[in-house]
C-alpha cells in the first residue's frame, strides 16, 4: 500500500509544482512576447501580461479554499482525480488560445488558473493527510525532491517546446503530463477498490 501511495504523492508533486512554475513563467513571457510584436512598447506589453497573470493567479486563489472543501467530502485519491483532470483541462483550454489578448483568454487563464490550484492543494492534502505515521517524513521528502525535479524538468522543457512549438506549447505540454497523472491516480484507485475495504482505507479516510 505504502508503494502505491509514494507513487501517487511522487507523480502528484511533480505535476502540480510544474503546473504552479509554467503558468507563472509562460504566461507572463507570451503576453509580453505577443504585445511587443503587437507594437506595444514594452512597459505596455508589460502591464497587459502582468493583467493576464493577475487574473490567472486571482483565480487559482479563490479557487483554493473551494477545492479543499471538495477533498474534504470525497476520498483523497478521487479528489486527485478531480484535481489533475481540472488541470489537465484548464491548461490544455489556455494551449488552445491563438491570442493572448483576444476574448478567449481571459476564460482559458482563468481555468488554467482553477487547474493550478486544484492540483497544488489535492498534492498537498494527499502527503499532508494521508501518509502514515511511520513514513510520514519519508514521503514528505520524496514529495519536496520530486517537487523540485517537476520545477527544474518541466521548466527546461517548457522552455524548448515554446522556442521550438509555439508561445502556448508549454501549456499543451502541461495538459498531457496532468492528463498522465489523471490516468496514474485513476489505475491506483482502481486496484484499491478491487483490493476491497482493506485496499481502500488509506483514500477513504477524508471522505
Amino acid at each position: 500500500q505504502i508503494e502505491k501511495l509514494k507513487a501517487s504523492v511522487s507523480a502528484a508533486a511533480f505535476a502540480s509544482r510544474g503546473d504552479l512554475v509554467i503558468i507563472t513563467t509562460f504566461t507572463f513571457l507570451w503576453a509580453f512576447q505577443a504585445g511587443v510584436d503587437a507594437g506595444l512598447t514594452p512597459g505596455a506589453a508589460t502591464s497587459k501580461a502582468g493583467m493576464i497573470f493577475g487574473i490567472a493567479q486571482g483565480m487559482a486563489l479563490l479557487w483554493s479554499p473551494v477545492m479543499g472543501m471538495i477533498l474534504d467530502r470525497i476520498p483523497r485519491l478521487t479528489g486527485v482525480c478531480v484535481a489533475f483532470g481540472l488541470a489537465g483541462i484548464g491548461y490544455s483550454a489556455l494551449g488552445q488560445v491563438a491570442d493572448p489578448f483576444g476574448p478567449w483568454m481571459l476564460p482559458a487563464a482563468m481555468l488554467a488558473g482553477v487547474g493550478e490550484a486544484s492540483a497544488v492543494v489535492a498534492a498537498g492534502v494527499l502527503i499532508g493527510q494521508e501518509a502514515p505515521a511511520a513514513t510520514r517524513g519519508t514521503l514528505i521528502g520524496v514529495f519536496g525532491l520530486c517537487g523540485s525535479l517537476g520545477i527544474v524538468c518541466l521548466t527546461f522543457a517548457g522552455g524548448l517546446v515554446f522556442d521550438g512549438f509555439g508561445r502556448s506549447a508549454p501549456f499543451v505540454m502541461m495538459g498531457i503530463v496532468n492528463f498522465a497523472v489523471l490516468a496514474a491516480a485513476l489505475r491506483v484507485r482502481r486496484m484499491q477498490l478491487q483490493a476491497g475495504p482493506a485496499g481502500d482505507a488509506c483514500t477513504s479516510a477524508g471522505a
